[in-house]
C-alpha cells in the first residue's frame, strides 16, 4: 500500500506543477495506469505484501489472526433458509486483505480513466 500511495503523490504532485504541458501529463497518467494494471494482476506480489504485513505485526506482538477472527466472524443464515451450516463461505486472512486491497487498486484505476 506504502507503494501505491507513493506513486499516486508522485503523479499529483507532478500534476499539480506549474509549468506542465500536456503530453508530459498525457506520459505520466499512462505510465501510471499501466502501473496499477500491472500491481493489480500480479497476485504473488500481493500474497506476498499480505504475509509480510502479518509477519511484522507478529513482530510487535500483535496476534493478526485472532484479531481478525475476532473482527470477522462466519455469518451464517438462520436455519429456516439453510439447514447445512457447511455451505456457508468462510474467508481467511489473506484472501479477506487481497479483496480489499483489489478494491483500492480498481477504484483508482477507474478513476484516473474516467478524468
Amino acid at each position: 500500500m506504502k507503494n501505491l500511495m507513493y506513486k499516486t503523490k508522485i503523479l499529483t504532485e507532478k500534476l499539480e506543477a506549474t509549468e506542465l504541458n500536456i503530453l508530459d501529463a498525457l506520459m505520466l497518467i499512462d505510465y501510471s495506469l499501466s502501473s496499477l494494471n500491472e500491481i493489480n494482476s500480479d497476485d504473488t506480489a500481493m500474497n506476498n505484501l499480505v504475509s509480510s504485513a502479518i509477519k511484522f505485526s507478529e513482530q510487535l506482538g500483535i496476534d493478526p489472526v485472532s484479531d481478525f477472527n475476532r473482527h470477522h466472524r462466519k455469518r451464517l443464515l438462520p436455519k429456516r433458509i439453510d439447514q447445512n451450516p457447511n455451505t456457508q463461505c468462510s474467508i481467511d486472512l489473506p484472501t479477506f486483505y487481497r479483496v480489499e486491497f483489489k478494491k483500492v487498486l480498481n477504484t483508482l484505476i477507474v478513476l484516473l480513466n474516467e478524468h
